[in-house]
């Protein structure tokens, strides 16, 4: 279906291009002529009519062809205006582009960076907990070996006051014969004691403290004049068993 609008484009072409300038040739020689009549009284020869439409169709076909290269002329001024300015407006957005583009490795740019640096904070996240472990483990071992060393220092004076009550009993087994108790009343209760000894190094201490303890060095030849024999003989016994138990108490440090 034909468009209204060029419809109507073209009828107005033909208008202007045709009726019109036929319509001008054909009503100005009548008035002129009337116009002439009136003010001379007489009427215009038909050669005026003939040079007159020929002049007026000239003129108007100069006219007309001028109007149309005018027209052309400005058509294409308008198209080169329009141009000039599709130009900018690309040079605008060429611009834009460039700038949006500018901005694309800018961020790439930013990303990267963001990107490095995540993993510097990573790498040193890791280091942190590493370290932190390792404080930790530090501090663990610490606390272990302040423990064992509270634990040794513990036995340590543990082991003194056992080797001091054990002392303490051998003075009173010595005591005891000073004293002109029954000889074999002391020496069961000395046996007992010498047991109970053996038992409790063998348990804390290596096998060299037992033997010593069961083989004390020799004692220098004493003798008692408030004793008797017997009773001087344990007592003297009694005596370099607990000189054992000194040295050893001397060697155990608090």
């Amino acid at each position: 279906m034909p468009d209204l609008s060029n419809i109507l484009a073209f009828l107005k072409a033909v208008l202007w291009t045709h009726l019109v300038p036929v319509m001008i040739s054909l009503s100005v020689p009548p008035i002129v002529e009337w116009t002439y009549k009136k003010f001379t009284g007489n009427s215009l020869p038909y050669q005026f009519h003939l040079r007159w439409i020929i002049l007026v169709g000239a003129l108007i076909t100069i006219f007309l062809a001028w109007n149309d290269e005018y027209t052309e002329k400005l058509a294409l001024k308008q198209k080169e205006a329009r141009f000039d300015a599709t130009e900018t407006q690309v040079g605008v957005l060429r611009d834009s582009l460039k700038q949006a583009q500018d901005q694309i490795v800018d961020l790439r740019i930013s990303h990267n960076e963001l990107k490095r640096d995540k993993k510097e904070l990573e790498l040193q996240l890791a280091e942190s907990e590493k370290s932190y472990a390792a404080q930790v483990l530090a501090l663990k071992e610490a606390n272990s070996e302040k423990k064992r060393q509270v634990f040794e220092r513990n036995k340590r004076r543990s082991i003194r006051e056992q080797l001091a009550r054990y002392i303490e009993y051998g003075e009173a087994l010595k005591l005891r014969c000073a004293q002109g108790e029954n000889t074999d009343d002391i020496r069961k209760d000395g046996d007992a004691w010498v047991n109970r000894v053996v038992t409790y190094l063998t348990a804390f201490f290596d096998s060299s403290y037992r033997i010593q303890f069961a083989n004390p060095p020799p004692y220098p030849p004493i003798s008692h004049s408030n004793m008797t024999p017997a009773n001087d003989s344990m007592w003297i016994a009694l005596d370099r068993h607990i000189g054992v138990l000194r040295k050893f108490l001397s060697e155990v440090k608090d």
